[in-house]
């Protein structure tokens, strides 16, 4: 009878461990897709400031900024959604670059990113 509560109770502790390992892999693999949203959503911002300073020929951009506040204008937001168009595949309109900073055209870019479908091969 102790032989068989020893076999259950090793088996419930092997099904416990098993069960934990699990998780603790679920939690590397969501903390790695994280880190991957995060640098990708880093690269894209990294992106966008580039685009931004080759447009309006200055060095120092935050993600703070707004692309008419820091001296864009229409005519230049065209050429930057071209810009971002053929750097990320992302089509952003002049409303954007009106109203959002590069913090949040960043994480539109990075929504549309990840929404849009794979393209088939």
């Amino acid at each position: 009878m102790t032989l068989l509560r020893t076999c259950r109770a090793l088996a419930i502790a092997c099904l416990l461990a098993c069960l934990a390992l699990g998780a603790a892999r679920a939690q590397g693999i969501e903390g790695a897709l994280e880190r991957f949203k995060a640098d990708s959503f880093a690269d894209t911002e990294q992106a966008i400031a580039e685009v931004w300073r080759d447009v309006l020929g200055i060095e120092r951009i935050g993600i703070h900024d707004n692309f008419f506040d820091i001296g864009g204008h229409s005519l230049l937001a065209v050429r930057v959604i071209t810009r971002i168009d053929k750097r990320l595949g992302v089509r952003l309109n002049q409303a954007n670059m009106v109203l959002q900073t590069l913090e949040q055209l960043a994480a539109e870019c990075a929504k549309r990113l990840v929404s849009a479908p794979a393209a088939s091969t």
